[in-house]
């Protein structure tokens, strides 16, 4: 998942930001409908559990530049803001899940109704940017100094979410 962020965020700048926040945050709700699969049909499982991943990542290129655009002067700190809420979103998920699980007799599908009216919310009120006009061999030229620190980055957040999603 985190490995197709690159290409999701260039979708994101040619103007596809609205449907890729939307598709990403419905894909990364369909984890919640995992109860409703029979636990021997691992495939499906897979699947839902893919395509989870993918829409974590259609979702979070798009919606940090929504955050950068929320605020010209604090962008830094709304961003910031983005994050640190997507991490404690992300360590109590498990324990919300098992909450929701447990109190409603096992039907999650109230957590993917959550995912629609989020992807409602954001389809009519984010504030997402216009489709840059900028060709890939500009984007290209324009990155040359950043390319080996962020391709460093880049692969430091794949391995470290690969292990730490291993373990």
């Amino acid at each position: 998942g985190n490995s197709l962020q690159i290409v999701f965020g260039l979708l994101g700048d040619r103007g596809w930001g609205k449907l890729l926040v939307c598709l990403g945050i419905l894909m990364a709700g369909a984890v919640s409908l995992l109860p409703y699969v029979d636990n021997h049909n691992y495939i499906i499982m897979g699947s839902l559990v893919l395509l989870t991943y993918l829409g974590s990542s259609a979702f979070h290129p798009v919606a940090a530049g929504i955050s950068g655009n929320i605020s010209k002067m604090r962008a830094g700190k709304v961003v910031a803001a983005f994050l640190s809420v997507g991490f404690i979103g992300y360590a109590v998920s498990q324990l919300l899940f098992i909450r929701i699980y447990r109190l409603t007799d096992g039907n999650t599908i109230i957590m993917f109704a959550f995912s629609v009216v989020v992807c409602i919310f954001l389809a009519l009120f984010a504030p997402i940017a216009k489709k840059r006009k900028k060709s890939l061999k500009e984007v290209w030229d324009y990155t040359k100094g950043l390319r080996k620190p962020l391709i460093l980055l880049y692969f430091i957040m794949v391995f470290s979410s690969s292990v730490h999603i291993g373990i």
